[in-house]
């Protein structure tokens, strides 16, 4: 019977991974079950008594009860639409744990997690506060994304430890005048504005990838991918993804994995329009639009950062600049082993040496020599 490790699918070290990213998500979801069910219920006259009502154009779940009083309202007034935000979350504990530990992966992991709180709180609530920052932190996920292809896909690899702070300027900037900011541009606009961005860098990130595929070549003429010669001959991988052998598999490969998720992202924004114009909404079903379009938008977004992230371990390895190195975490390397040597050359060498100690001590008794001590004779092996 094979051992299980060689009839499952994933690694063992993509298995750890997801279960480390599963068992942190568990903990995260079992603290918003406890806050939202166990603890708000309690407080008197209501939780969001406080707070002004949000608008429900465009929100199918219990739009009906959106013309409630805020103290008539419940903890959670749609309940699909707000736990489906914790997709977020998820695909931002999934980089952090999975691949590595650096400023970009936590910046990921922290803007995720503002998305993921900021939705699921407006989704419960409904309320005019919450609303504006589930928009600031839906458009700084996207800022995140852009700045994340721009170091990327930059010539001089512009670091991340320059782009965090501007990261949080921007989102501090949404946040603050994100009100304005739609008055004057519009909130579609900007929309409009972040995705062109983003595809611009796809593009580039496309184009430049090509033209790698097509220039690698091996030294007799022939294709290769992103395999180095000594994986291809050992049959291994490199550390990072790598491509299939043949260039035409390697460049439908690529596009595949730029267009997935702008594939999915296309979807999620039919289902959400189905939803604001309520050709898909039924209030009281278990099945909502806008909630597939969380899950959706949130699976979209991880694959444009994994597609950013896998150009930057393809193109340069150690693709973390100096800069950066604070942020790394250091993994001790353990000393290589020797190399194993087969028995049967074992054999050879013990009757190597034997035959030498022989000789020596031949030409010892013909000279009228005294014998050699083991100790003089491993000198003479070594000279």
């Amino acid at each position: 019977m094979p051992p299980i490790s060689s009839v499952c699918y994933l690694k063992r070290e993509t298995r750890r991974s997801l279960a480390i990213t599963l068992a942190i998500f568990s903990l995260v979801a079992y603290d918003f079950a406890f806050v939202f069910l166990l603890i708000l219920p309690l407080v008197e006259g209501g939780v969001w008594s406080s707070y002004d009502s949000g608008h429900c154009e465009g929100l199918c779940e219990n739009s009906h009860q959106c013309d409630h009083t805020m103290a008539e309202r419940p903890v959670i007034q749609q309940p699909v639409n707000t736990w489906t935000n914790l997709a977020f979350i998820l695909v931002g504990i999934w980089p952090i744990v999975a691949i590595r530990q650096d400023i970009s992966t936590v910046v990921f992991f922290l803007v995720k997690t503002f998305v993921g709180i900021s939705s699921f709180v407006f989704h419960a609530s409904i309320t005019t506060f919450w609303q504006h920052l589930d928009a600031a932190a839906v458009q700084t996920s996207l800022c995140t994304l852009v700045f994340h292809g721009i170091h990327c896909v930059s010539a001089r690899r512009i670091s991340w430890a320059w782009l965090a702070p501007i990261n949080l300027a921007t989102a501090i900037v949404l946040c603050v005048f994100k009100k304005e900011i739609d008055d004057e541009v519009g909130h579609l606009n900007t929309w409009i504005f972040f995705v062109s961005v983003l595809l611009f860098l796809a593009c580039c990130l496309l184009c430049a990838n090509g033209i790698q595929i097509f220039r690698r070549r091996q030294p007799g003429g022939e294709e290769m991918a992103m395999l180095g010669d000594d994986d291809q001959s050992q049959g291994t991988t490199s550390s990072s993804e790598q491509l299939p052998t043949s260039k035409w598999k390697s460049c439908f490969w690529m596009l595949g994995t730029a267009m997935a998720p702008m594939i999915i992202f296309a979807g999620a924004v039919v289902l959400n329009r189905f939803s604001k114009n309520r050709s898909l909404c039924d209030p009281t079903s278990p099945f909502q639009a806008h909630a597939v379009w969380h899950v959706l938008n949130a699976i979209a977004s991880l694959l444009v950062w994994l597609a950013f992230d896998n150009y930057c371990l393809t193109t340069r390895p150690s693709h973390l600049d100096d800069d950066d190195d604070d942020w790394k975490v250091s993994i001790k390397e353990e000393p290589a082993s020797p190399p194993s040597i087969p028995a049967e050359a074992l054999g050879e060498i013990g009757k190597l040496r034997d035959e030498f100690h022989k000789a020596v001590a031949k030409v010892l008794t013909d000279e009228g020599l005294p014998p050699l001590n083991a100790a003089q004779l491993q000198a003479i092996a070594v000279v």
